[in-house]
């Protein structure tokens, strides 16, 4: 007799705790301004970079959802040479495709609005680059030559996500974030002080919940 109490103890646990299931579904479609704080290198100033795509999670419960999608990346930068005899600036334009792998963890969600934490990483594939070096007498080429830029990249983001629906499933978000590139030399090799592997970024986003 005791048994079976604690056996259905344990299965209204189970449905009235806040992980019960309650599956659901979101699409969206997003755009981020990422900025790049170049710390250590006041030579090297951020130039417009930006990502854009769409995702869809997916709550395995009402709490707990795994995301992914399709991204496209555009790193942009440029490093000032005041005082060299010979390069005046540098400009790179580096463009990714991301797949993004990340997880959502419900912190509250109302009618109509809701917050949530969101982690994971964010896998880059290389499918543009380009670098222009401006010379001190004017002159402008493009050059790889002494510089190795990795094929892929790896981020892990971290940060949080606000929805604010409207008629119940559509909805307008921002999702703050901070991330880190843990590709070795931040996917450049050379002698550029190129990057930092710390990077911001501010999305703004709409979709629908199924």
């Amino acid at each position: 007799m005791k048994k079976q109490i604690l056996l259905v103890i344990i299965i209204l646990f189970i449905k009235f705790t806040a992980f019960c299931q309650k599956e659901h579904t979101l699409i969206q479609l997003s755009f981020d301004y990422i900025y790049y704080p170049f710390i250590f290198y006041p030579e090297n100033h951020n130039d417009g970079s930006y990502k854009s795509g769409g995702n869809i999670a997916y709550f395995i419960t009402n709490r707990v959802a795994v995301s992914t999608g399709l991204e496209y990346e555009t790193k942009k930068f440029t490093i000032d040479y005041e005082s060299a005899m010979l390069y005046k600036k540098e400009s790179f334009n580096l463009r990714y495709i991301n797949f993004p792998l990340k997880t959502e963890i419900e912190i509250f969600d109302t009618r109509s609005n809701a917050l949530y934490l969101k982690t994971g990483f964010e896998h880059g594939s290389l499918i543009y680059k380009e670098r222009l070096i401006e010379y001190q007498n004017g002159n402008t080429v493009s050059s790889l030559s002494d510089y190795h830029i990795n094929k892929f990249i790896i981020n892990v983001a971290f940060g949080f996500a606000y929805r604010l629906f409207i008629a119940e499933s559509y909805f307008i978000g921002a999702c703050p974030n901070i991330r880190y590139n843990v590709t070795n030399s931040q996917g450049i090799s050379g002698d550029t002080g190129a990057g930092t592997a710390l990077s911001f970024t501010f999305q703004i986003n709409l979709g629908y919940r199924f």
